[in-house]
């Protein structure tokens, strides 16, 4: 092999190496990437239910009845801001 042949393998070899390192600087495509946020931890218990009285007379009953309500309707309006919040949240995924 003569020297200009010596000098030109080389030369080749020194730009190849050269493409292979520049091709490593190519910034990757961004990826997406989703976070879980849970929801307010207030908007996960609801209130209790009334324990059934041993009633003696209507008046008994529709105050279990009147208590009970609003322990299904405690229920009902956190379920509400639930489904809001998850709503806002699907937004803010979607704009970003």
């Amino acid at each position: 092999m003569t020297l200009q042949a010596l000098v030109r393998f080389t030369m080749g070899l020194v730009f190849l190496a050269a493409m292979m390192m520049l091709a490593g600087c190519a910034a990757p495509e961004p990826q997406r990437v989703e976070v879980f946020r849970a929801p307010p931890a207030a908007l996960l218990t609801c209130q209790d239910s009334p324990v059934v009285p041993d009633a003696e007379t209507q008046a008994e009953v529709a105050r279990y009845v009147v208590r009970l309500h609003a322990a299904g309707a405690d229920c009902r309006s956190k379920l509400g801001a639930v489904k809001k919040w998850s709503e806002s949240q699907e937004n803010i995924t979607e704009n970003h």
